[in-house]
């Protein structure tokens, strides 16, 4: 008699650590989404990045070709111009886009080679507008395929 109220004991001590697997595979399943949880770039209808241009806050789409070394610009609004400001050491470079369909774009190497570089060499987009002058600064992007 002691032998089974001992084996029940144990197997009631065993069976309190364990989890239904439903219970594991959700838990699993947080764990993987925990660590996706990351702010994915916001992507335009163009497939290409967005941006948040000051002081207005209106916003822009930009696309590259890395093969082509093609850079374009899409702004929902008036344009009367477009241009990427880099900053190089001391010196600045500016490369303007011309009108180009819907968009505004560029086939520039070594403005893709800027955009590239990140913290290294600061660019920015200025895109003249009836309303003014709006700009942005145009972040180091990854890509990363889901």
């Amino acid at each position: 008699m002691k032998r089974i109220a001992y084996l029940t004991v144990l197997l009631a001590c065993l069976g309190c650590g364990t989890q239904p697997e439903a219970d594991k595979t959700s838990a699993e399943a947080s764990q993987v989404e925990a660590a996706h949880d990351h702010a994915h770039e916001e992507m335009g209808t163009h497939g290409g990045h967005m941006l948040h241009l000051e002081p207005s806050g209106a916003h822009a789409e930009w696309t590259h070709d890395d093969e082509n070394f093609k850079i374009t610009v899409y702004f929902d609004g008036d344009v009367d111009g477009a241009k990427f400001v880099a900053k190089v050491g001391e010196s600045t470079e500016e490369f303007p886009l011309a009108a180009d369909g819907e968009g505004w774009s560029i086939t520039s190497e070594a403005l893709l080679t800027h955009l590239n570089m990140g913290e290294a060499v600061p660019v920015r987009l200025v895109i003249a507008s009836p309303d003014g002058e709006l700009s942005t600064k145009i972040e180091k992007h990854e890509h990363h395929h889901h």
